[in-house]
C-alpha cells in the first residue's frame, strides 16, 4: 500500500536498495488516516502508520541515533543509520500525562542498536487517563525518499517489517 507517490515503474518491482523499517512494537497496524489525531492523520508529522499496541516496550527498529527523547517519556525521534528519520509517539495526546506511566530509556544524542529498549509504558495508565494508546510511527524526512509504503497490515510483531522506504537514485 503506497503512502506517498512513487516515481518507480510499478511493473519493475521494488528497487534493490529499498529500506525496510521494522516495527518498534507489537500490535495491530492502523492506517495513518485512521489515527485519532489530526496532526498525525493528515500526514503533517510525517507519513507512516499507527500501532494499537499489544506490547509495553518500544525498541529501536534498527541502529541509529536518538534525535529527540521527550522528557515525559511518551515519544522519541530517531535517525536510523539508513538515513530514515522516525518519530515514535506512544499514544494520542499522552503529553498531557506529564510522564506518568512512561519510562524513557535513552537520551538525545545516544547511539542505539536494533532491538534496544527506548520506552516502556503502561497501557492501562494511558487508557485510564482517557487517552488512546495508538502509537503513530512516522517518517519525518520522507521528502528525501522516492516513496514510502506500508509493509504490514493486521497484526505485526516487534521487529517485523512495518514500512518500506525507496531511496532516491
Amino acid at each position: 500500500m503506497a503512502l506517498t507517490d512513487k516515481n518507480n515503474d510499478p511493473q519493475a518491482g521494488e528497487p534493490a536498495n529499498t529500506i525496510e523499517v521494522a516495527s518498534p512494537l507489537a500490535g495491530k497496524v492502523i492506517p495513518l488516516a485512521e489515527i485519532p489525531d489530526g496532526d498525525f492523520s493528515s500526514g503533517g508529522l510525517g507519513v507512516g502508520v499507527g500501532i494499537d499496541p499489544t506490547s509495553r516496550t518500544v525498541v529501536a527498529p534498527d541502529d541509529g541515533e536518538v534525535l529527540l527523547a521527550f522528557p515525559t517519556g511518551h515519544g522519541v525521534g530517531l535517525r536510523l543509520d539508513s538515513g530514515v528519520e522516525l518519530l515514535i509517539h506512544v499514544g494520542i495526546d499522552t503529553i498531557n500525562m506529564q510522564g506518568k506511566g512512561f519510562t524513557i530509556a535513552v537520551a538525545q544524542g545516544e547511539h542505539v542498536s536494533a532491538g534496544q529498549t527506548l520506552i516502556t509504558f503502561d497501557t492501562q495508565a494511558i487508557v485510564g487517563a482517557g487517552f488512546s494508546p495508538i502509537t503513530p510511527i512516522t517518517i519525518t524526512n520522507q521528502a528525501q525518499f522516492v516513496g514510502v509504503e506500508q509493509a504490514a497490515a493486521g497484526e505485526v510483531a516487534q521487529g517485523e517489517g512495518l514500512l518500506r522506504v525507496a531511496p532516491r537514485a
